[in-house]
């Protein structure tokens, strides 16, 4: 959990009116940070020097804290459990979602970077603030 509780410290919130959020919205802006979903951001020297797998953790991550209803799954999930997971090609590899009570949304309310999959979840578990899948669904 240290390694996620690392990553967290490098995100920051583009929510709300606060003047700490007005200056990372400034910084994207600007191109200093990067913005990743709705409302997360990382400094884009910090994010440059992510691997491609750490990227889409940080990913993951962001998206997970931002979907208080959806539940990580598949790719996604396995790589929050710390499994290894080969990289397909897909550029840029979509983060995994599913609504724990198996149905899903439109594919036009689709947000960008996230891939809604049909999964009943009976458990999930909670790593790093996010939900996931538990190891015996992912």
């Amino acid at each position: 959990m240290g390694e996620f509780a690392a990553l967290s410290a490098h995100i920051y919130s583009l929510r709300g009116r606060t003047a700490q959020a007005q200056r990372h919205k400034h910084a994207v802006a600007s191109g200093t940070m990067v913005r990743i979903g709705r409302y997360g951001a990382v400094e884009k020297r910090w994010w440059d020097t992510l691997d491609p797998d750490t990227r889409r953790i940080v990913q993951a991550l962001i998206h997970g804290h931002e979907n208080r209803k959806a539940v990580i799954v598949g790719r996604t999930a396995a790589r929050l459990h710390r499994l290894p997971v080969p990289h397909l090609g897909r550029q840029p590899e979509l983060i995994e979602v599913a609504l724990p009570n198996g149905t899903s949304i439109t594919r036009s309310k689709w947000r960008p970077g996230l891939h809604y999959r049909r999964q009943t979840l009976h458990t999930t578990d909670t790593i790093a603030g996010v939900r996931v899948a538990p190891l015996p669904e992912t």
